[in-house]
């Protein structure tokens, strides 16, 4: 690989999954690639419209991908090719399906080096696929690679879900960790749990740093409310392929308000993301109908002003064995100055945070817990005091987008010297 010239390098990012479109993995692309402008780093992203999976496609268009968005360039539609061609092209990449979208990307590649002259190409998952289109990308220009690795390298090596894909898909896939573990000069990982997970299922030790999210607490100032407002952004309850349940938190919930009578007519749990059958079923029995309320899908400016509105914050993880997932919700909370309650494993990324101000983990199905853990706010909240188990500026530091991306570049420069 090629070595670096500037402590200012010229990056090519392919990022599959970004925005406009409307997922986990586009945001935190997204906020990478805009701490990066915002630092002064000449970027480009290539991304691609077909990889946006969601059930009902949507779009996001908030201000703050703006600038962003002018930087970005969609391949979408590959060109026709022939069975015969697309048979070469698979040979000649290495990779069982989207051989067009690969030859396609790197076409631009070099189209756009020539322009840009990237010192860097620098690939984010997921999908996996973003990496393998990177190997052959930083090969054609002559380029440092960096892989960025947020989530289990695929859906069926995944601690959580049971995926079932074929043999040669399996071999193929494999084949690709273990290529880019080897071959990228930099692999970075959001914690350093989801590094120890790939180095146990590639057997391949190598080069890493830890990058944490970014957060972002929304462009208008902290929002205050009368009521004792909780507040859940993302998905939550059985329509997910995660399948969060929202069995344990409700539960808890309506404990804590038979608890504390005097709290029900100020307490209020605003759901930020798509509705939910199992969380209306359980909001019936619980008799939790008053309190709850749904907004349903908004924006991602949105979603901060209802974080803003919070005074607390609420996660929901799957129940495992070992959390290896790092939420990005879990820093936009954060970096809102908010108390969160965590319902997450006891052996994960969350409980590795531990013990810290302002984030309180629980099991995610110990209802108990979470009754005391909300008395334990409730009562902060009508003395006025929640700034006194509100996370620290010392904690929300790590995750502000100049301090995250500044340290991404040290890293960059580092092994390139």
């Amino acid at each position: 690989m090629n070595k670096l010239k500037t402590q200012n390098p010229s990056i090519l990012c392919i990022s599959p999954r970004f925005v406009p479109t409307a997922s986990a993995e586009s945001y935190c692309g997204a906020k990478m690639v805009k701490a990066l402008i915002d630092l002064g780093i000449n970027i480009s992203v290539i991304y691609s419209d077909q990889f946006h999976v969601e059930k009902n496609k949507r779009y996001d268009s908030s201000k703050i991908w703006e600038s962003v968005t002018d930087v970005a360039v969609d391949v979408s539609k590959p060109r026709s090719r022939n069975l015969f061609t697309l048979m070469l092209m698979a040979i000649r990449y290495r990779t069982k399906g989207h051989t067009r979208l690969t030859g396609d990307i790197v076409k631009l590649t070099k189209a756009l080096h020539r322009d840009h002259s990237f010192d860097i190409v620098y690939s984010r998952s997921t999908p996996m696929i973003a990496h393998a289109i990177a190997y052959w990308c930083a090969k054609a220009i002559n380029a440092v690679w960096v892989a960025n690795i947020n989530d289990p390298w695929a859906l069926h090596f995944r601690p959580d879900v049971q995926f079932s894909v074929t043999s040669i898909y399996k071999l193929v896939s494999k084949y690709w960790l273990k290529r880019t573990l080897r071959t990228a000069d930099l692999v970075t990982y959001p914690s350093k749990r989801l590094y120890d997970f790939h180095v146990r299922l590639s057997r391949v030790n190598h080069e890493t740093e830890i990058i944490p999210h970014i957060g972002y607490y929304g462009i208008n100032e902290k929002h205050q409310t009368d009521g004792f407002n909780l507040v859940h952004a993302g998905k939550l309850g059985i329509n997910n392929i995660e399948y969060r349940s929202s069995k344990g938190f409700l539960t808890g919930l309506a404990k804590f308000l038979m608890a504390n009578p005097g709290a029900r007519k100020m307490t209020r749990l605003t759901l930020v993301g798509p509705e939910d059958k199992e969380i209306q079923s359980l909001a019936e029995q619980l008799n939790l109908k008053d309190v709850i309320r749904s907004v349903g899908w908004v924006s991602y400016e949105q979603s901060l002003q209802y974080i803003n509105s919070a005074s607390v914050c609420i996660l929901v993880e799957k129940k495992m064995d070992e959390g290896v997932f790092f939420p990005s919700k879990l820093v936009d909370y954060i970096v809102a100055r908010k108390p969160v309650l965590a319902l997450s494993p006891s052996v994960g990324v969350i409980d590795d945070m531990m013990p810290t101000q302002g984030l309180v983990r629980v099991d995610t199905d110990d209802h108990d817990a979470v009754a005391k853990t909300l008395g334990d706010f409730y009562k902060h909240f009508k003395d006025g005091s929640l700034d006194a188990v509100s996370p620290t500026e010392e904690f929300v530091s790590q995750f502000d987008p100049q301090t995250v991306a500044q340290k991404f570049l040290d890293a960059v420069n580092k092994i390139c010297r």
